[in-house]
C-alpha cells in the first residue's frame, strides 16, 4: 500500500517492469549508412548554401553607386544598403586628410581635403561591415579616429 493524494493505493505490478519480456539483441540494418549518408549530405549542402557566392551573380552589371561626405569628422549617412552580387563604387570626399578602411573587404582609401576617392568593391560577402577612419586630421598629426564613420551592409539576393 502506497499513500497517493491522501489515499492509499495498491501496486500489483511494477510500472514498466521487463524481467519477463523477452528483448531482442539490436542488429545492424542496410538502412543505416544510407540514413547516415543522407544526414551527411542535408549538413554539407545546408552548410554550403548559406555562405555561398555565385560569380554569375556578380557579373549581373549592377552598379550601387553612392557618394559620400565628411565633415568634422562624421559622414553625412550611417548605413550604405546594397545586394550581394553588385558592384559598388562609394565616392568619398572629405575636408581633411583621413584613411579609411573597410573591414570585411580590406579596402582602404586615402583623402586628401576637398579631392574625391573612391572605394570600389563587388560585393561578394553578406554581412554588416564598418569602415573606420585609421588616421584623421593634418598629415603627419592623424589620429585614429573611435568608432565606425558609417556601415556597409550586404544583403543577400
Amino acid at each position: 500500500m502506497l499513500p497517493l493524494f491522501g489515499r492509499e493505493v495498491r501496486l500489483t505490478a511494477i510500472p514498466f517492469d521487463t524481467r519477463e519480456i523477452v528483448m531482442s539483441t539490436p542488429r545492424p540494418t542496410p538502412l543505416a549508412p544510407f540514413v547516415l549518408m543522407v544526414g551527411a549530405f542535408c549538413i554539407l549542402t545546408a552548410s554550403t548554401e548559406t555562405g555561398s557566392f555565385d560569380a554569375a551573380t556578380a557579373q549581373t552589371g549592377t552598379t550601387h553607386k553612392v557618394s559620400m561626405t565628411i565633415e568634422n569628422g562624421r559622414a553625412d549617412r550611417g548605413t550604405v544598403r546594397v545586394t550581394q552580387g553588385e558592384q559598388v563604387e562609394i565616392t568619398l570626399v572629405s575636408e581633411q586628410a583621413a584613411e579609411l578602411h573597410l573591414h570585411g573587404y580590406d579596402l582602404t582609401a586615402q583623402l586628401e581635403p576637398g579631392i574625391a576617392a573612391t572605394l570600389s568593391f563587388a560585393a561578394k560577402f553578406a554581412g554588416r561591415f564598418p569602415v573606420e577612419a585609421h588616421r584623421m586630421g593634418p598629415a603627419g598629426k592623424g589620429r585614429r579616429h573611435s568608432g565606425a564613420l558609417f556601415c556597409v551592409e550586404v544583403y543577400p539576393p
